[in-house]
């Protein structure tokens, strides 16, 4: 059957507004979706972790969950997102650090129905970090994220707190003994001239925190009367936890003879403590004056054979030419009577002092280096003021 030219018509007119109304139709979907997917905005975000404590002797790894909420107006594919994090005070006006580690999360959301996102992160915590809250005499610091939520990208920013202290770690620093020493152990030495030399200071501490210090010397000719200091190097060191550390001096110079004297001045924290003051002489060789002749130094006590206890006090009469004494204890006299062959059997311990000294009791240092049940032999030598020996006593026999 053949349509008449008027069915015609009227045919083409209703297809055409069939398809003008599918693409107004289209047009208002369109519209719907996009302003539903700019509607979607974050509303709350928060993180927790198990363990908010972090440790200050090594880098801390701690497990993060974050929450994310977003208000979706209609059904859409929404993404989180975070990219970087960073470390600052309590009061956020100081930067710590940062980290570059994104985290990501995306799913289905429904209109009028909140979606929430969880997150998770193993937070690397570095030292650097710590040491500088440290520095900082901080407790606590805050790790903050931003997160942004696509395709929208509205943010929202969201903290967690740390702890820089725990019950076995925690505490200011406090110094409770410093032991100050050449390296072989000694506090006071003769040695020839432009050799190696350094001294080291063994701390023993609680608590954690920053130790500044700085190595003094008084060299020749001041050493003669009254010692002028200068220092040798400052430096600021920061005390992890643990209960022992080691500082070592710089080279100290032995390139001139003489007597110096070599002292650690603690500036931070106060340590209430009087440290012991290193004595050491330079000489052109060890062994005889080139010029002189040694003298004999006459011991007044202790006898021989007596005991040696704390009290036991050293006496000797004085020489004319001395600068300074050193009383020396050994396991054995040395067998030759020849001075250079003498300096190859070194002394257990000694002490370097004054020419104005001539009584002296051992400190509980020289103690340390001694065992009980045990003889030893004594003596004292006569140093001029260019470090050579001119005078001796005799080797008397002491136990201990």
């Amino acid at each position: 059957m053949r349509l008449s030219m008027k069915q015609i018509t009227i045919q083409k007119l209703v297809t055409t507004k069939a398809t003008t109304l599918w693409k107004v139709f289209s047009l208002v979907m369109f519209t719907s979706l996009y302003s539903s997917q700019s509607a979607a905005q974050i509303t709350s975000a928060k993180g927790t972790s198990s363990n908010n404590s972090i440790s200050l002797s090594a880098t801390s790894i701690k497990p993060i969950q974050w929450r994310v909420i977003i208000a979706p107006s209609r059904f859409s594919q929404v993404a989180v997102r975070s990219q970087t994090g960073i470390f600052f005070d309590s009061s956020f006006k100081v930067v710590l650090g940062r980290i570059d580690s994104p985290i990501v999360r995306q799913k289905l959301s429904f209109k009028g129905q909140p979606t929430s996102f969880s997150l998770r992160e193993n937070l690397r915590i570095p030292q650097t970090v710590v040491k500088k809250a440290r520095s900082l005499g901080l407790n606590q610091i805050i790790f903050q994220r931003v997160f942004f939520d696509s395709p929208d990208n509205t943010e929202f920013p969201s903290n967690i707190l740390f702890q820089l202290s725990s019950g076995t770690i925690a505490g200011q620093l406090n110094i409770e003994r410093i032991q100050v020493e050449f390296e072989n152990q000694r506090t006071s030495l003769i040695i020839p001239r432009a050799s190696q030399l350094n001294a080291r200071a063994i701390i023993k501490y609680k608590g954690t925190g920053l130790f500044q210090y700085r190595w003094e010397i008084a060299s020749p000719p001041s050493t003669k009367s009254n010692p002028i200091f200068f220092p040798l190097i400052v430096k600021r060191q920061y005390l992890l936890a643990g209960d022992q550390a080691t500082i070592q001096s710089p080279d100290l110079p032995t390139d001139l003879n003489g007597n110096y004297l070599i002292r650690l001045m603690v500036t931070s924290p106060e340590i209430g403590l009087t440290l012991k003051v290193l004595r050491y002489s330079v000489k052109a060789q060890l062994g005889v004056s080139s010029s002189k002749p040694i003298k004999l130094i006459n011991l007044l006590q202790p006898q021989a054979d007596d005991a040696l206890v704390k009290a036991t006090e050293f006496a000797w009469h004085t020489i004319e030419g001395s600068k300074a004494y050193q009383l020396e204890l050994y396991s054995r006299p040395p067998m030759s009577s020849n001075m250079n062959n003498q300096q190859k059997d070194k002394p257990i311990t000694g002490v370097l002092m004054p020419a104005n000294t001539t009584r002296l009791k051992l400190s509980g240092n020289s103690f340390n280096h001694l065992s009980r049940n045990q003889t030893y032999y004594w003596r004292v030598i006569a140093l001029s003021d260019s470090g050579e020996i001119v005078g001796q006593s005799e080797f008397r026999r002491i136990k201990f």
